[in-house]
């Protein structure tokens, strides 16, 4: 079970203040993070933010996005994580196009303790969401689907998702 939930401050037409937190638990051991985001619109096309996150130790980040062309962007994060065992770093970069109105696909390199390349889509509706994925990682490689349907009258959304891949399989619902 997770619950996640922020708050967005706008401090100037180009500045933004996010407070986030979240919280989980599985097979009874439970986790939680606080999220403190700085967010700096340099053009209309680019906006750099700042993270700072406290919770399995803290982290610092610097994240980057650009608008490539009209349908295809890019962004770039830079994450330094400090834990008791020392300082963890990590890259990651993603390019993504909008392929039609509702669909968009994702390729995402990650570096770092758990490095990997995963290749996306998504497939969005007014009601409904659909994704797949292929990862190639280490110490992972996998495939995963999922789907998400709102209720908007009953204010719910059901879930259901399925990975496959080196570690074995896992249907969530």
């Amino acid at each position: 079970m997770s619950i996640s939930q922020s708050v967005d401050a706008p401090l100037t037409l180009r500045n933004n203040l996010t407070i986030g937190g979240a919280l989980s638990t599985q097979n009874g051991t439970g986790t939680g993070s606080l999220t403190l985001a700085a967010k700096r619109l340099l053009e209309d096309n680019k906006w750099v933010e700042l993270d700072l996150s406290v919770g399995d130790g803290v982290v610092f980040g610097l994240k980057h996005f650009r608008t490539l062309t009209r349908r295809i962007f890019g962004t770039g994060t830079l994450q330094f994580h400090f834990t008791n065992s020392g300082i963890h770093t990590g890259v990651e970069t993603t390019f993504a196009m909008q392929l039609d109105e509702h669909t968009m696909g994702y390729l995402t390199y990650k570096a770092g303790v758990q490095s990997s390349m995963t290749s996306s889509i998504a497939h969005n509706t007014e009601n409904a969401h659909v994704g797949a994925a292929l990862t190639l990682g280490i110490p992972h490689c996998f495939i995963s689907l999922n789907y998400a349907y709102n209720f908007k009258e009953q204010k719910l959304k059901l879930r259901t998702a399925l990975k496959a891949g080196t570690f074995g399989a896992m249907f969530e619902y």
